[in-house]
C-alpha cells in the first residue's frame, strides 16, 4: 500500500511525498480514504506547464505550482471538446500542450477513482425504517456504510 501510495503521490505531486502538507504518501492517500472532501481541496497537482494552467482559466500566480483538484475540475469540463480531440489523436501526432494536458486529465481521473474507492465503506446514508434497520442489524437512524 505504501509504495502505491508514493507511486501516486509522485504522478500527481511531482514527488513520493507531500512537502508542503508534511505527510508522507500512506498519510496522504489515507486521509484521501477517510476524508475526501477535504482531499479535493489540496493542492496535490503539480501543472508545470503555464499555458495549461492559462487554458484551465488559473492564475499562475502560485509559486509551488500546485494546485487542487477543485481548482481544476471546472476548467477541464471547458476543455472536454480539446481533450476528446487529443485523444482521437495518435500519440506521436500529439503536440507537448496536448500531452500535458491529456497526462493531467488522467491524474484527475485516478485522482478521483482514489479518493471515492473505499466509500462503500465510510458511513453515508441513513436507515430510518425500524423493520428495515433491524434486517441490517443497526439502530434506526443511525449513519451505516455499505459495509
Amino acid at each position: 500500500m505504501d509504495t502505491y501510495a508514493r507511486n501516486q503521490a509522485l504522478a500527481f505531486y511531482g514527488k513520493r511525498e507531500i512537502k508542503h502538507e508534511n505527510l508522507s504518501a500512506i498519510d496522504w492517500m489515507m486521509d484521501l480514504f477517510i476524508y475526501p472532501e477535504i482531499g479535493l481541496e489540496q493542492t496535490i497537482f503539480n501543472i508545470r506547464n503555464p499555458d495549461i494552467v492559462n487554458a484551465l482559466g488559473l492564475e499562475w500566480t502560485n509559486n509551488f505550482h500546485k494546485y487542487s483538484y477543485s481548482e481544476i475540475s471546472p476548467g477541464l469540463q471547458n476543455q472536454m471538446p480539446l481533450i476528446s480531440n487529443i485523444f482521437d489523436k495518435k500519440e506521436e501526432d500529439r503536440d507537448f500542450f496536448e500531452n500535458q494536458l491529456l497526462e493531467l486529465y488522467q491524474n484527475m481521473m485516478k485522482y478521483r477513482q482514489i479518493a471515492s474507492s473505499i466509500s462503500c465503506l465510510l458511513p453515508m446514508f441513513t436507515v430510518y425504517d425500524p423493520e428495515t434497520a433491524e434486517k441490517l442489524h443497526i439502530e434506526p437512524g443511525q449513519f451505516t456504510s455499505y459495509a
